[in-house]
């Protein structure tokens, strides 16, 4: 149904009998609804047959070759700024929108670290920039956003210490003015601009809006074709005075997962799509955490006499202002009728406007989705919030809007998924349920029993804690290294926290908790390493190493940062971003992001099996640490009664764990290597004469 131009369909009554009847008379008759561009008379219709609410939308590709050839990286230390290794500029004449198309964009390092090049794009007419990594250039399909102007630069920037780079480009698309004949029932438009940030415009002339989902998903049309939708628009400006539409910030465009994408376009009353976006290049923010809102989905119908609002991004012909074609308009108007799945009402729309929101005026609470034009029969109609597909759609999400749909429990957290969630993840059943979000780019977490917090870290250095309601306060930006950090360990026994930097290895002990410092630990031991936890049972540090061979469990020395290798995890894993223990059991958990699996390690050996499916999307950096109980004394294993700890060091904890160390048991292995030897018995000693 996206054919460039299709029928607009007129009131069976004269124009001169509609010109004299009151507004809401007119409304009643012939509701101005989603009507498309007007095709020559040889070519119309009649009939009541609604139509489609899609605005034509020309986009022109023009050919363009640009190689930037192998950049290699400028010289210097790992942590000097990026430097600018190549730029040029594509150029194309009498364009008011221009758009990428690259061929490669082979970018070098980690692209969720500082270490990865950065492609960085600006309008040279406003200044506007996107900024893309490897991974968010994934993302956008080798695409850019839409820039304002006829002229886009383009750079590649660098740190040290990386390998060379090279990005193609194939073409561009120019936007094209498409301007037709539109009608509005009775002739007069009452629409107004509006400013609605849950509302976007899609790329193929549609509309779509923001719904409570677990993720904030998009609703719109089905014959929109949601699986072709490329980039959802919020905030979008005026067109141009020829009716082109302008491109909105960068900051406010958004790549679609297409992965997401369920619809159905089989008429009226059956005519939905459901889908997810990932979060914007520059920022890293889901739209929904952006715009701040979203519609609740409830079921038609509504009280007889309620007012219907409509809005969405309809086209506009003259005398409306061309500045008007494609830009967020409303209009309220009655509520008309159920019948079925199909939800009628009288509210001007237009071209453009399939997707919109039916909403129950003054709420944030949505009936439906706007998809056909019916100026007579009854109303302009929609597909209604119960119809069953669309249900059964919304219950189970595909994508990124699946990701952090479990049910919350146990004491295994993450953050930081690729919906900026923070959650638990349940080990039976295995997946990840979203608490909240809050934040981007997470990449570290670890648990402070005494404060009862957690303590997150971002892209960026700012230390936050989290409460396990999922409350957040930002601490501040940690001093002293421009390094990423991630990780983050707590040290219970000392008070102590410390991460670590991927780039080069380096171990860092965050001093000062108001104002953290990062103090180097020893000397960097290079390699990537990303995880990092503090077990106070066995009192080390553990960590992986990601390899291009595979990941390594290892040890690191708090004093001196000394790596020390325990062994390869196997299962074909090759980065794991964090790593979380449980003191009780000595168990070692990580996340296979390549699987979406749940693994257990062995901490004598290395080897990683597998838990289960996480039921989530995870990037190369995240965060997961697990919520334990205050440090126990490893001498204090009994009261005598009920084999618990009780705070007091006596000779029922000594008798306790000679007994145990004779015959092997679980209770005598005091460093939790699954082995009960000389260092359980030297560690259980010193406790105990030291009475903890």
């Amino acid at each position: 149904m996206n054919a460039p131009y299709l029928t607009t369909y007129r009131p069976s009554r004269s124009r001169s009998f509609v010109k004299k009847q009151s507004k809401n008379v007119c409304q009643a008759l012939c509701a101005a609804a989603g009507l498309l561009a007007a095709i020559s008379p040889a070519r119309a219709q009649t009939g009541p047959t609604p139509q489609p609410s899609i605005a034509p939308v020309a986009e022109r590709f023009v050919p363009v070759t640009v190689d930037s050839g192998l950049r290699p990286a400028p010289g210097g230390n790992v942590e000097d700024a990026a430097q600018v290794i190549y730029s040029t500029r594509i150029f194309e004449p009498n364009a008011s929108i221009i758009r990428l198309k690259f061929g490669t964009v082979d970018l070098a390092g980690d692209p969720s670290l500082e270490s990865g090049v950065i492609l960085r794009l600006t309008s040279t007419l406003t200044g506007e920039v996107q900024i893309l990594t490897g991974l968010s250039a994934v993302q956008w399909r080798n695409t850019s956003a839409y820039f304002n102007g006829p002229q886009v630069e383009i750079e590649l920037l660098a740190r040290p210490g990386v390998a060379a780079s090279r990005i193609t480009v194939e073409g561009v698309w120019v936007d094209e003015p498409v301007l037709s004949p539109q009608d509005i029932c009775g002739g007069v438009d009452d629409r107004m601009l509006s400013t609605d940030r849950r509302v976007a415009r899609t790329s193929n002339g549609c509309t779509a809006w923001l719904i409570n989902d677990t993720n904030g998903g998009l609703l719109t049309a089905g014959h929109c074709t949601p699986s072709t939708i490329s980039v959802v628009s919020f905030n979008v400006p005026l067109s141009t005075n020829t009716g082109s539409y302008a491109a909105a910030s960068p900051d406010d465009q958004y790549s679609v997962d297409t992965a997401s994408a369920q619809s159905e376009s089989s008429g009226v009353g059956r005519d939905y799509g459901y889908f997810g976006a990932s979060v914007n290049s520059n920022h890293g923010l889901l739209p929904a955490q952006r715009s701040g809102g979203t519609f609740n989905v409830i079921s038609a119908p509504v009280p007889s006499g309620q007012t219907i609002r409509i809005t969405g991004h309809g086209s506009t012909n003259l005398p409306i202002s061309n500045t008007w074609n494609g830009v967020q308009k409303t209009h309220s108007g009655p509520y008309g009728s159920l019948s079925g799945s199909t939800v009628r009402y009288f509210t001007d729309t237009t071209g453009g406007n399939s997707g919109s929101p039916i909403i129950i005026n003054g709420t944030s609470n949505a009936i439906g989705i706007h998809t056909h034009a019916g100026c007579s029969g009854g109303g302009n109609q929609g597909t209604a919030a119960q119809y069953a597909p669309l249900r059964a759609a919304l219950a189970a999400p595909r994508g990124i809007s699946r990701t952090g749909k479990g049910l919350p429990g146990g004491d295994l957290f993450a953050i930081g998924d690729a919906a900026n969630n923070f959650g638990t993840l349940r080990i039976a059943p295995d997946n990840f349920a979203r608490i909240t979000a809050n934040g981007a780019r997470w990449q570290g977490l670890t648990w402070n029993p005494t404060e009862g917090v957690f303590y997150a870290i971002n892209a960026v250095g700012e230390l936050n804690t989290v409460s396990p309601s999922g409350t957040f306060s930002l601490i501040s930006r940690v001093a002293g290294t421009t390094l990423s950090l991630t990780g983050l360990a707590f040290d219970s026994l000392r008070g102590e926290l410390y991460a670590v930097a991927p780039t080069n290895g380096q171990l860092f002990k965050l001093v000062n908790s108001a104002s953290p410092v990062a103090v180097a630990v020893g000397s960097p031991e290079g390699g990537n390493i990303r995880a990092l936890e503090y077990d106070a049972t066995r009192d080390v540090l553990w960590s992986v190493g990601n390899t291009g061979s595979g990941a390594q469990l290892c040890q690191i020395g708090m004093n001196d940062g000394a790596r020390t290798i325990i062994g390869p995890l196997g299962l074909g894993i090759t980065t794991v971003p964090d790593i979380a223990v449980n003191q009780v059991t000595g168990e070692l958990f990580a996340i296979n992001p390549d699987t979406e699996q749940l693994v257990r390690m062995n901490p004598v050996t290395g080897e990683a099996t597998t838990v289960g499916n996480t039921g989530a999307l995870w990037g190369t950096t995240f965060g997961l640490s697990y919520r334990n109980s205050p440090p126990t004394c490893a001498a204090d294993l009994t009261d005598g009664s009920t084999g618990g700890p009780d705070g007091v060091v006596d000779g029922s904890d000594f008798i306790a764990f000679i007994n145990a160390f004779a015959g092997s048991e679980p209770l005598a292995d005091i460093d939790r290597d699954l082995t009960v030897d000389g260092t359980d018995f030297v560690l259980f000693i010193n406790a105990f004469a030291g009475g903890c």
